[in-house]
Parts: C-alpha cells; structure tokens; sequence
C-alpha cells in the first residue's frame, strides 16, 4: 500500500480486484525465495558422510533413489543435492538412477529452476571445481549442466494442502517449517513422515527441528537437523490447512479417509507407466473416478493437459483456481445425488482472473447404473445467482438434455461441457 501511495485498505482491495498485476506482485511478496547453492555447507557434508552411505546398505540393484526436495524455490537446493549425489557415486561400478522431485508454491520460481540458469554471484558459495564441472556459461551467467538438470523436475506443490509423496529416501525441507505456525507443523511434519521410505531420512534447516514429534523421527545429527524415520505408533491426523490456492477450502476429504485406513490404501491397485507409481493411492484412487468421456463446446478456458504421463483425469486437468471447487462440487453432488452449482468460481488462465459458475449434475444410465457425471463451465452466466429449489430438477434434465446433443434454443450461449464417469 506504501508502494502505491494509499492508506485506505478498502481502496487497495478494490485496486487488487481491478489490476490482476498488483494482485500477482503481492502475491509474488508474501512468498519467501531466500535460498543459495549449498546452504550451510557444513550439513550437506554431514548429508554426504551420514545418509549417502545408507542409501545404499542391502539396497536392491536397480532400485532408483528417490528424493523430494519441498519448498524448493528457484532450485539451488534441488541442484546442490543432485551434484553432491554426483561427485559420492563418481567411481561407483553400477549406475544408480536418481529422481529428485522439487517442489514449491510460487512458479516463477519453479520457472526459474526448470531453466537452472543463474548469475555470476553464485562463484561466492559454488567452488571452481564444481563450477567446471557442473555449469557451463551461458551469457555471462552459469547454467547448471544437463546432466544435472535432467536429475530433477520441477513441480508446483503446496505442502499445506496436497498430499505427499510415498516411499523416498529422503525428504529435504530446509528452511520451510520456520515460516509456519505450530498448528501448520503439527500438520505438515506428520505428512513428511508419511512420505518416506521405512528407512528414509529427513533433512532440515539449522533452525527447525522435529519438536514433539521425536516418535516418528530418530536424531541422526542433532547439529545438522538430520533425522531417520521410525515406525508410527500413532495414527497420522494430517489435514490440509486453510489456503488461497486452488485447494482452498479444506484440502481434499478424500486425503483424510486415506490416512485414517493407513494400510489399505497402500494395498490397492496402482497404475502402471508412472515414474512415481508409488503416489499416494487416495489420488489414483479418487482421481480415476471422474475420467472424462466426452468433451463438448469450448473447453480450453478451463481444461489443460496435465505434464506427465496422459492422462484423461478431470481434477488434474482444471486450470488454476478451478480445483478445489470442481472437486467440492462433484463430492456434494456423489454424495446427494443433486445438481450442485458453485457461482463465481475464479479461474486463472494468463495471469487473469475470470469469475466462472460451475454446475456438476449426477446421473445414473441404466441398466447396468453406472455413475456419470455432467460438469458445465459457464463463463456468461458467471454472475448469475443460482436457481430456485424448485426448478433444479428441471434446469438439470433440460442442460443434461442440451449437453448429450439436443440443440439449444437459438440465440442461446451454451456452456463448456465435461462428460465425466464416476463410481
């Protein structure tokens, strides 16, 4: 508000509606990017003297190491494990494959580590030797060599809201947990624990530590906030905290019946062609359930291949913003079985915001009553107040009619439609 010379709150909150720039340099602010290769090199040492060599006792050959760097910002962090890995294997007889996921709120800085490019500052905490090795120079600034890079993808994740990884080797989140609050941890740590392998490890920053969770952590080096797992003896309660992202809202149910069945899960069936096939199954398992069958009218505003492997899942197709209301909607509607509207959605698409009305309608097509589910994106009628209880019914069946092929009245918009089944 300084910056833009006003002192009326209610003044900038109309400026923050009106100009999607100022909306996303404040957004841009809230975010922390406080990061450097190799922080606090005396850690990654004892990362090198105290993990590296574990990875690999009774390891099965073949088996990839896995590593989930959160919080990852412009990527030195991800970088600087991956060429500590590099230079510990240099000699080994058989190769190990690496996969390094890092992961971060803000994507311009996720844009920024994907390129891996940095200025010339970086000689100050990169040796020559690594810089001759592992950069090379690309106008005047360093950028980390291919071999490096193509160790580590690059992801946005918002560790508040989202579900962890499954079964690494080591979770690195330095320099995360101090910006948030004891309820935030008590939720997050628990999560961490999750995400690693029975003989993973945990790497944090010099100033965070495990607090009252030293039942799920063994201190392996007090000093260098390094810590292995041990078996859970109590029931992991993580739920999503409340957020602005696209999970706002409470975060995925489906996440907190997963952790409360803790081995089920884990016994069901997964799919095959993932890289990271050991993905928490809450997210296949609830994903799958609304794979889309038919795509009518304009869908691009609201729908964008996923990366990764293709896919025809309907939630991880939704544009930014659409996320946590599409999938509110859809659970509202399986669990009543009603037509469920949501007015003045915002999606993101270009760095604008666009007020859009969602309307998941639930049907069933005999005999076999198989579960379909019509989701409509309706950008004219974004403002529009929902209808009557009285005429749900018949506003359904008349816009299920309109989406399975009956042609509109003439003159009138018609809506994105998604044709999605569900069980």
């Amino acid at each position: 508000m300084a910056l833009r010379g006003t002192d009326d709150l209610h003044a900038y909150v109309r400026q923050l509606r009106q100009e999607p720039a100022e909306l996303r340099e404040l957004y841009q602010d809230f975010l922390i990017r406080v990061t450097q290769f190799f922080r606090e090199p005396e850690s990654f040492e004892a990362l090198r003297e105290k993990v590296f060599p574990a990875f690999f006792e009774d390891r099965k050959a073949g088996a990839p190491l896995r590593i989930w760097v959160a919080g990852c910002s412009s990527g030195e962090e991800a970088y600087s494990i991956a060429i500590l890995l590099l230079e510990y294997l240099n000699g080994r007889p058989e190769p190990v494959s690496i996969k390094i996921l890092a992961t971060d709120l803000n994507e311009s800085a996720l844009e920024k580590a994907r390129s891996g490019v940095y200025i010339d500052n970086i000689e100050i905490d990169v040796s020559p030797e690594r810089l001759r090795r592992f950069f090379t120079r690309v106008d005047g600034n360093y950028q980390v060599c291919k071999a490096v890079r193509d160790l580590c993808v690059f992801s946005r994740h918002n560790m508040a809201a989202d579900p962890p990884f499954s079964h690494l080797d080591l979770v690195s989140c330095r320099n995360v947990l101090i910006y948030m609050d004891a309820a935030l941890q008590k939720r997050v740590l628990p999560a961490l624990h999750y995400a690693l392998d029975p003989k993973g490890f945990l790497f944090l920053g010099a100033s965070e530590n495990i607090g009252a969770f030293g039942d799920l952590f063994n201190v392996v080096d007090s000093r260098n906030r390094i810590f292995s797992k041990k078996p859970a003896r109590r029931a992991c309660t993580w739920t999503s905290a409340p957020t602005s992202s696209p999970t706002r809202r409470g975060g995925c149910p489906m996440w907190r019946k997963a952790v409360a069945c803790g081995a089920r899960w884990r016994s069901r069936r997964r799919p095959t062609g993932s890289c990271w096939r050991d993905s928490p199954q809450w997210a296949w398992s609830w994903t799958r359930r609304l794979t889309v069958l038919q795509f009518r009218g304009r869908t691009a505003p609201y729908l964008e291949p996923a990366p990764g492997m293709a896919s025809l899942d309907l939630l991880r197709m939704l544009r930014e913003g659409l996320l946590s209301e599409v999938r509110a909607a859809a659970s509202q509607a399986k669990a009543a079985n009603v037509a469920v509207v949501k007015e003045g959605v915002r999606v993101v698409e270009g760095g604008e915001l666009r007020p859009v009305r969602v309307e998941v309608i639930p049907f069933k097509v005999p005999p076999s009553g198989a579960r379909f589910f019509l989701v409509l994106f309706d950008e004219a009628g974004a403002e529009a107040g929902p209808a009557p209880r009285t005429r749900q019914g018949r506003g359904a069946a008349a816009r299920l009619r309109r989406a399975t092929g009956d042609p509109a009245p003439s003159g009138t918009r018609r809506p994105a439609r998604v044709l999605a089944i569900g069980h």
